[in-house]
């Protein structure tokens, strides 16, 4: 029997489009709302790390010689960074620092915590095939670990602004973000760009109630560094007033406390079958470092030596004065003040949100006041902040650096967000490119300024 002929369609039917219509549905895709809105944060934090490359590179060839030579990826892997880098090369070592141990003398990576460099070290045994020099793979692969993470966190910590204060607040937070002085680990080997993408997503997750998503990403900070054990009591608050708001029927939001201290409790149980204790990191810490957890402790002790430092001041090559303790004393005062705007626009930003200066220029780029102003800071972000800050203003050695300050993304950001006038906007954004620049160029080389 003869089959019944084909309908005619014009053309061989079932194939796929190819030519200018495949290409039309790409460009439709890059045209799409949520394609358009990735364009600002990612413009300007890409912007932001060629400067800071840039810094980076004229640093090094101004201030190496042959007595201290210096190259790039030494300025990039400065501080912390060494030890990342030893860790992923050398793993830990089996014994923690014995007790009465003299500080500095007993440094190691046992002060870090691992998933940063387990990351550096599956990156750099990729790299390796890829690059026949073999050169620096650790540093480079923690590099772009730093760099993709950071932008990742920049769109999701913008996306948090626009929640809290609206659309402009996004763009404006997303460059006062990515020229923010601390925000120069996300140029260098250091792990804060991978801890702030990992919180920011989950206090992203606990607004919207995906309560597994934000538990998991909570988990994974928690085995970076002891600071983003603070997204931890974060979960559980918000999953106590869910509970307490919608009833028992809300029991899923228990999975984000229960998830979230998991990294930090792997962590203990590595450390307890290899070093002999799960607190080898606290124990490197205190003993190695001198690291203590007395409220305003360091910022008191700080007062004190940097006063003597001032007074038997002489001059810089014979008295050098510590740089970290007025930029750590000047941190805590900006902490503090930045705190109390945070609270002051707790329920918006409708009365602060103003006009940009520059006769209107960054209005033109940033947005206008109108889009929208949100409903304030979430209970997740008010208590990660709370918990940075702290940590931050109790540690012994580690004063509120920029990199501290960072972290308290959600207190900086009312920085900006919360000012009255075009006057006061313009300062802040002034000062902190200025700052930026400044603190880079003493923080890539030698060893002034720590991030």
């Amino acid at each position: 029997m003869d089959l019944p002929p084909a309908p005619d369609t014009g053309g061989d039917a079932g194939t796929k489009p190819t030519g200018p219509s495949a290409w039309g549905s790409v460009s439709a895709r890059l045209r799409s709302p949520a394609v358009q809105r990735l364009r600002w944060p990612v413009g300007v934090y890409l912007i932001s790390r060629v400067i800071y490359l840039v810094i980076a590179v004229i640093d090094v060839h101004f201030r190496t010689s042959t007595a201290k030579p210096a190259h790039l990826w030494h300025a990039l892997r400065q501080w912390d960074g060494h030890w990342y880098v030893r860790m992923a090369g050398f793993g830990y070592p089996h014994h923690v620092p014995p007790p009465n141990t003299i500080i500095d003398t007993h440094y190691s990576t046992l002060g870090f915590e691992p998933l940063y460099s387990m990351l550096m070290w599956l990156g750099a045994h990729v790299l390796v095939h890829l690059d026949p020099s073999h050169t620096y793979p650790y540093e480079k692969t923690g590099l772009i670990i730093a760099v993709v993470c950071g932008g990742v966190a920049t769109v999701l910590i913008g996306r948090l602004a626009g929640r809290w204060w609206g659309p402009r607040a996004e763009r404006l937070s997303v460059l006062f973000i990515c020229f923010f002085p601390g925000s120069i680990v996300c140029s260098m080997v250091y792990p804060e760009g991978l801890t702030l993408m990992l919180v920011a997503g989950s206090l992203l997750a606990l607004e919207d109630r995906r309560w597994v998503l934000a538990g998991v990403l909570a988990a994974f900070a928690g085995a970076i560094e002891p600071l983003a054990l603070a997204i931890v009591p974060a979960c559980a608050v918000v999953a106590l007033l869910e509970l307490r708001r919608e009833g028992r029927s809300a029991w899923r939001a228990l999975l984000a406390p229960v998830l979230s201290p998991l990294g930090a409790i792997g962590v203990c149980i590595f450390m307890w079958s290899w070093t002999g204790t799960p607190f080898a990191v606290y124990i490197a810490q205190q003993r190695a470092w001198g690291e203590k957890g007395t409220p305003f402790g360091g910022l008191v002790s700080a007062v004190h030596v940097f006063g003597h430092e001032l007074r038997t001041f002489r001059n810089f090559n014979s008295t050098p004065i510590d740089m970290n303790l007025p930029v750590g004393l000047l941190g805590a005062c900006v902490l503090v003040y930045a705190l109390y705007v945070m609270w002051q626009i707790r329920n918006g930003a409708e009365d602060r949100v103003v006009s940009a200066p520059l006769g209107g220029v960054v209005d033109r780029v940033i947005g206008t006041v109108g889009e929208g102003v949100g409903s304030g800071v979430s209970i997740g972000a008010w208590v990660w902040t709370a918990g940075v800050a702290y940590l931050g203003l109790s540690s012994a050695q580690t004063l509120p650096s920029p990199r501290l300050l960072l972290c308290a993304f959600p207190a900086v950001l009312a920085l900006v967000v919360g000012q009255r006038s075009k006057r006061a906007l313009w300062i802040v954004l002034a000062i902190t490119a200025v700052l930026m620049v400044a603190m880079s160029i003493d923080t890539f080389v030698g060893n002034g300024l720590r991030p």
